[in-house]
């Protein structure tokens, strides 16, 4: 497709305990997008994140004993 247009969004969001809905923005974007492609197979997303984000609003401390989860549409 040379003539496709692509736009790539990464979002920082969170989702509250007491919360059925949609993830909630964060006020904080702490992510830094590093590269994105797509070949006929796959899709490539490489972004850092700063394990503790000092945002303890929105954004827990990532440890050991936790595991990333990854959502997309």
């Amino acid at each position: 497709m040379p003539s496709a247009r692509q736009v790539l969004v990464l979002l920082d969001r969170h989702i509250r305990p007491d919360s059925d809905g949609e993830p909630i923005y964060d006020a904080s974007q702490d992510y830094t997008l590093l590269l994105g492609y797509e070949n006929t197979t796959h899709t490539v997303i490489r972004f850092k994140r700063n394990l503790d984000t000092c945002d303890m609003k929105d954004d827990f401390p990532i440890t050991q004993q936790q595991r990333g989860d990854v959502a997309f549409q």
